[in-house]
């Protein structure tokens, strides 16, 4: 099992992988990214001019429940419980690679209500795919970011903005091997 690792306020060293609540960035931190998978179930979010990357073999999962009992996304569950990344404050530069998730960087979870936040100004780069399919992945202000990799796999994608815009290049087709939790009966 994923050691817990709770919540991070200020990041400005290298985290290892593991299950975490509430991750914040400070304005100007960056936060580097040991490979592997990391199960989320808190807001990761960006302060201003802030950078979270990884040299690769990075998986974000982002579920619901707590960091002590995580669990799947339910139907009944809304936006703001579980699991979600707010970066667009900062920048983000991850590449994909955890063991069993080799191509994606980003995963929600299949019944994740949470939007994807996400902004290009400072040369956002996602390498690997984007899996989010009942999210909202949104863009603001004049972001271009690029997913290198993808496929990229969402509710709806909107940029808000004066030329705000993504890239996808070399998308590829991908599934995923495995779940990340437990297996286990649903019905």
């Amino acid at each position: 099992p994923a050691q817990v690792r709770g919540n991070v306020a200020g990041c400005n060293a290298t985290i290892q992988p593991g299950v975490y609540g509430n991750v914040s960035l400070g304005n100007n931190d960056t936060c580097t990214l040991a490979p592997g998978l990391y199960v989320i179930t808190g807001l990761w979010q960006e302060g201003n001019h802030s950078l979270l990357k990884s040299s690769g073999g990075v998986t974000l999962y982002f579920t619901c429940g707590t960091t002590a009992a995580v669990r799947a996304c339910l139907d009944t569950d809304v936006a703001g419980t579980g699991g979600r990344l707010d970066a667009k404050n900062g920048a983000l530069s991850i590449a994909a690679g955890a063991p069993g998730y080799t191509g994606f960087a980003i995963i929600y979870d299949r019944k994740n209500p949470n939007a994807l936040e996400l902004q290009g100004n400072g040369g956002t780069e996602v390498t690997g795919g984007i899996y989010a399919p009942n999210a909202a992945m949104t863009f603001n202000g004049t972001s271009k970011f690029g997913v290198d990799g993808g496929p990229v796999v969402v509710r709806s994608a909107d940029g808000v903005g004066n030329g705000s815009g993504i890239s996808v290049t070399n998308a590829t087709s991908t599934s995923l091997t495995s779940d990340p939790s437990p297996a286990s009966l649903d019905r």
